[in-house]
């Protein structure tokens, strides 16, 4: 083989070798974008269900935060439904206990001064009732009310019976509790119906004393109940019997009694 030949052969090895070397960049090439191709879509994808992920998060929070604003308006909503329905069923109650006492005016008053009247079926029927019932009743003036009064009341009968000089005068113009408790019930039963002595009478505009009339149902008896000399001798110290007034905490008129330690 001449020299030709083998320089021939020569470029051609480093020809294939160029080739291969080409070829083998090209691969790597190829595969690089390949790889980066696979990292974008692979990234892109990450991204879009990170994105996708939060949110459904976002949603689930905003749907609770609703949620419990929902609730908590709900919540409000009930508490102030509550109290409302509470004021009134107050409201209906009092009318009906005066209405017991056959103050048939002031529970029809009571019941229509509130806001809730206009609205308020139950409050409209009761009026409607209560009403009713006025309209049946029998009106009384005060020279026709009968008056009932007492002294002081007996406590302890042992001491104001006791044989001495004022057991007769105890006996004719005193009352015991007992009694008077008797005597009230027997009143009640028999129809007797206590009023204030306020609704017999007022002062009109011109600063003078007017008589009113008072409206009862058919079959009640006025009557207005005093307590005659209000007076707590000394000479009654020891006789069984209160020996002054007082006020409570409450702010009420009170009658005091000291009872003996032996009865503590």
């Amino acid at each position: 083989m001449n020299e030709s030949e083998k320089k021939k052969r020569a470029d051609a090895r480093k020809k294939r070798k160029r080739r291969q070397m080409f070829i083998g960049r090209m691969i790597i090439v190829i595969l690089l974008f390949i790889i980066l191709g696979l990292c974008a879509f692979l990234g892109k994808d990450m991204l879009e269900k990170k994105k996708l992920r939060d949110n459904r998060e976002q949603a689930a929070t905003s749907a609770e935060s609703e949620s419990t604003a929902d609730t908590a308006g709900t919540e409000s909503a009930a508490e102030t439904e509550t109290q409302a329905q509470k004021k009134e069923d107050d409201i209906m109650s009092q009318a009906e206990l005066k209405a017991a006492q056959y103050d048939y005016d002031g529970a029809i008053s009571l019941l229509q001064k509130d806001n809730a009247y206009v609205r308020n079926v139950h409050f409209q029927n009761a009026a409607e009732k209560f009403q009713k019932k006025k309209d049946k009743c029998v009106a009384w003036s005060p020279e026709q009310v009968t008056h009932i009064f007492y002294h002081s009341l007996i406590v302890d009968t042992s001491k104001a019976f006791d044989g001495d000089y004022k057991t007769d005068g105890y006996n004719q113009v005193m009352t015991t509790m007992d009694e008077f408790n008797k005597i009230t019930q027997i009143m009640y039963d028999e129809g007797y119906v206590m009023v204030n002595l306020y609704d017999l009478a007022d002062v009109d505009e011109n600063g003078k004393m007017q008589a009113k009339q008072i409206y009862l149902p058919k079959g009640k008896t006025p009557f207005v109940l005093s307590q005659d000399d209000v007076c707590y001798y000394h000479s009654q110290d020891g006789d069984g019997i209160a020996t002054k007034l007082v006020i409570d905490e409450e702010g009420k008129v009170r009658n005091e009694y000291v009872q003996d330690e032996a009865q503590l």
